[in-house]
């Protein structure tokens, strides 16, 4: 079985299907991610949490991971349709061993892949160059043998997004908001779940572009980074004088907001905004800012008593040295 060293990224597992990544390989890539990952000294109940993305290809990579997993004794937790953040808060809710989201966030149609995640204690790592990748993939493209005899089970919860919101809403504590008028435009994936469930929960006027799961993208490719995609919802924004644009990506871990006036807003301004509000209850705790957006932030923390450190590029590098360091925010 062929599988290219390139859809080995420094953050995830990403190529084109079904000529990179499909079915077949998808197996002994998953395999080899539980293999290196689960310590050898549990032999029992080490679970694995499983979802997958809207791209039309992933429910197939998703029942495919799921067999693989089976076939390796795991007991695997079945998420569903998620959002990656949801994925990821489910193994610190639930003390899940290792998050496989079958996705390939942003990238345009064709593309497919895997966001791996481990969790340490209260703490998540997220698989990198740094923290296994390499290692994986060199299992991946190995001639191993897999020991296929054991036989794992299948459980469901479908109840992650709800508690996500109202622990997210328990965590802010918000007295008292103020009914805005809202546009939200995810693309047509995975941002919709989450932004119509806090939607449900909290008082607004919300105005809903591209809320239908559709892994075509048939209106644009679900990428805020290339703000072209965004001009269509600054446009309504205007046009319903709305208070506030809400744009995710195609796996609901990167969001762009848009103001009253249609403006992108920089993302280096919601930074400073969530240290705020981060330092005034707790000051003196640790912020990590990317390095290439540092003055707003470290001014922030100065005028609020608090730590700074400067991060490289990339989720899993930012990760590793939010835990390394202790940080409260990245």
């Amino acid at each position: 079985m062929h599988i290219s060293d390139k859809i080995f990224k420094a953050y995830d597992i990403r190529g084109i299907y079904p000529n990179e990544i499909n079915e077949k390989n998808v197996q002994k890539i998953i395999k080899s991610i539980y293999t290196f990952l689960k310590p050898k000294s549990k032999t029992t109940f080490f679970t694995v949490a499983l979802g997958y993305d809207m791209r039309l290809s992933s429910p197939k990579l998703f029942a495919s991971a799921k067999k693989a997993l089976k076939e390796l004794g795991a007991t695997i937790i079945d998420l569903g349709l998620v959002s990656t953040p949801t994925l990821y808060y489910s193994l610190l809710k639930y003390k899940y061993d290792i998050g496989v989201q079958i996705s390939a966030s942003h990238n345009p149609k064709e593309y497919n892949g895997l966001k791996i995640v481990k969790r340490d204690k209260n703490k998540l790592i997220k698989i990198g160059k740094n923290t296994g990748m390499d290692q994986i993939k060199k299992m991946a493209m190995s001639n191993i043998k897999f020991d296929t005899q054991k036989h794992g089970k299948i459980e469901k919860n479908s109840n992650v997004l709800k508690t996500e919101v109202a622990d997210a809403l328990k965590s802010i504590k918000p007295k008292y908001i103020k009914k805005l008028k809202i546009v939200a435009d995810p693309g047509n994936a995975m941002g919709s779940l989450y932004i119509q469930e806090l939607f449900n929960k909290i008082p607004t006027d919300l105005i809903k572009m591209n809320f239908k799961l559709d892994g075509t993208f048939p209106m644009h490719q679900p990428d805020p980074l290339q703000f072209d995609t965004l001009r269509s919802i600054q446009k309504k924004v205007i046009e319903t004088r709305a208070d506030l644009g809400i744009a995710p990506d195609g796996d609901g871990d990167r969001v762009f907001f848009i103001d009253e006036k249609g403006e992108i807003i920089p993302a280096t301004l919601i930074s400073s905004l969530i240290t705020k509000e981060i330092l005034v209850k707790k000051p003196c705790e640790r912020i990590l800012v990317d390095i290439r957006y540092t003055n707003n932030v470290k001014n922030i923390c100065k005028k609020y008593n608090g730590k700074i450190s400067i991060s490289q590029v990339g989720h899993a590098l930012i990760t590793e040295q939010l835990n390394k360091e202790n940080a409260v925010f990245a």
